[in-house]
């Protein structure tokens, strides 16, 4: 396990070497943000197992499957879109919606617009990299 304090958050990293489980919480003072990320190349169980759930004092969302809840009159209200029911789950569905518009750009049908956001995130990508192989915080 290792903890570190640079002022301007906190982090944690714990890693099992036998499960080959690494997990990075991470939290900035006085803000209420926190975040843990658990990551494992080595599942045993049946198929892959993912999630991704947002926490807030108004209300909650988690994906796999989709559920959304705030806060009404001082209780969980379930605000989770309903929609067709059929074969696919929401999350499976959004994934398709997702592959049918990558399909319409490269076929031509929809202008995607300029990837600024995806660019900006592999600049970030690159920086970690390179803060971790020169030992360095990395200004971008």
């Amino acid at each position: 396990m290792k903890r570190e304090d640079d002022g301007r958050g906190r982090y944690t990293v714990f890693e099992n070497d036998q499960s080959r489980c690494h997990v990075v919480e991470a939290s900035v003072p006085g803000s209420g943000v926190w975040l843990l990320v658990a990551v494992s190349w080595r599942h045993l169980g049946e198929g892959e197992r993912f999630w991704f759930d947002i926490v807030g004092v108004k209300g909650s969302a988690m994906i796999q499957p989709l559920r959304i809840f705030r806060e009404q009159h001082g209780a969980a209200l379930d605000v989770t879109p309903t929609g067709a029911t059929g074969r696919e789950t929401q999350f499976i569905q959004s994934y398709r919606a997702e592959w049918m518009y990558f399909l319409a750009v490269i076929k031509g049908d929809v202008n995607a617009p300029p990837p600024r956001d995806q660019l900006a995130l592999q600049r970030v990508f690159d920086a970690i990299y390179r803060s971790a192989d020169e030992g360095r915080d990395v200004l971008l």
